[in-house]
């Protein structure tokens, strides 16, 4: 039982379900010896058709039901509510997610990371036109703007929540912004007809005093967060500065940050920070990452002892099929040349096949729509 990048099947077994205990979970994957595919109902632990394995080690930014993962600060091997100092994890982006380094062995880790910030629009909706994943529309009637989850023609935004998401503000800094957009607004220029030098230097006296304004709000709600004994760092955006991190040293963007345990946001976390397990589908801060680049296909090499020719008789590397094959894979046959024994080895290609190329062999099986491949030889 291969997947479509011709390697065995993968899963991940949690024999205590209803307890959400991770006692005896682990990863599996069918066996390369395993005498066929495992027969429904086969559990992991079945030695003859499954074998426990350590997968590669990385957190998904699109987690099913769970809030979204925009940056991650820390990765942490135990929970940093209860360990004190809480061992780090040594992690990086990668196009798959969060790898995470030194984590052979665990099967929870624990994350500090930010929720991307929320994107609005102008733009409104239309409901003859196609709109494409990630996509952001404003609705005038409740006055939101909703984001596609899935390409969606004819859904409408506000109802048709298995294709749209709404595009949500945070209360904490609500007011800052409103206070702070007014100043910008009375900084516009003036297209009016009014030139009266009095009324303009009242105009810029509002604008100082509703900035002070929008300041003193900001300032009030790290406060409250300082209060309930949160960590606060504020610098411009964009400002890096240097910390001492994991016991070496690092670097950090400016940012305000909340939040008291992994889970740091706009939004206030409550208790200590810490996300447990649950059935609770936490669909309203759910996360659309961007689509993943697809990886080049795998190359598997195989052995074809019972082909004696590449075209006739048979059986010959022609009729060995090549619809479940990845592109790049390698066959190596042995054939009689001249009257000799000889090793070849057949890549498959994408294409047709070039009549005029001695090396080039056409399977029976090739279809130009769904299964345009050839044979190649490379040896």
């Amino acid at each position: 039982m291969v997947n479509a990048d011709g390697v065995a099947e993968e899963v991940f077994y949690a024999p205590n379900v209803v307890s959400h205990s991770l006692e005896g979970a682990g990863y599996y994957r069918v066996k390369e010896s395993a005498p066929g595919n495992p027969p429904i109902g086969t559990p992991p632990t079945d030695t003859t058709f499954w074998e426990a394995f350590t997968p590669d080690t990385y957190i998904a930014y699109d987690q099913v039901c769970r809030r979204r993962i925009g940056e991650v600060l820390e990765v942490y091997s135990a929970n940093p509510a209860v360990v004190k100092p809480t061992p780090c994890l040594v992690h990086q982006p990668t196009q798959n997610g969060i790898q995470v380094y030194d984590a052979s062995g665990l099967l929870t880790v624990f994350i500090k990371y930010l929720i991307p910030a929320e994107e609005f629009t102008i733009f409104p909706y239309i409901p003859t036109r196609s709109y494409l994943r990630g996509n952001i529309v404003y609705v005038a009637d409740p006055g939101e703007c909703y984001q596609a989850i899935r390409d969606a023609l004819g859904q409408d935004p506000v109802t048709e929540v298995a294709y749209w998401r709404q595009c949500l503000f945070p209360q904490t800094i609500a007011e800052y912004v409103k206070l702070g957009a007014y100043a910008d607004l009375l900084r516009e220029t003036d297209t009016s007809g009014e030139r009266d030098p009095v009324m303009l230097q009242l105009r810029g006296q509002n604008a100082a005093i509703f900035d002070q304004q929008a300041e003193d709000e900001i300032n009030s709600q790290i406060n409250r967060l300082q209060a309930q004994g949160q960590h606060y760092q504020y610098l411009p955006f964009g400002a890096v500065v240097s910390r001492q991190k994991c016991g070496c040293l690092g670097s950090t963007p400016g940012y305000v940050l909340q939040g008291g345990g992994p889970d740091y946001g706009p939004i206030v976390p409550t208790g200590n920070g810490s996300t447990t397990i649950t059935d609770a589908c936490e669909s309203a801060w759910g996360y659309l990452p961007p689509v993943p680049i697809p990886p080049p296909p795998k190359t598997v090499y195989e052995f074809f002892d019972t082909v004696v020719s590449l075209t006739g008789p048979e059986p010959s590397l022609r009729s060995v099929p090549t619809v479940n094959r990845n592109v790049n894979s390698i066959g190596k046959i042995v054939i009689v040349v001249g009257g000799s024994r000889q090793e070849q080895e057949y890549q498959v290609r994408p294409g047709a096949a070039d009549p005029a190329d001695p090396g080039h062999v056409s399977p029976n099986d090739r279809d130009p729509v769904s299964n345009d491949k050839h044979w190649e030889r490379i040896s």
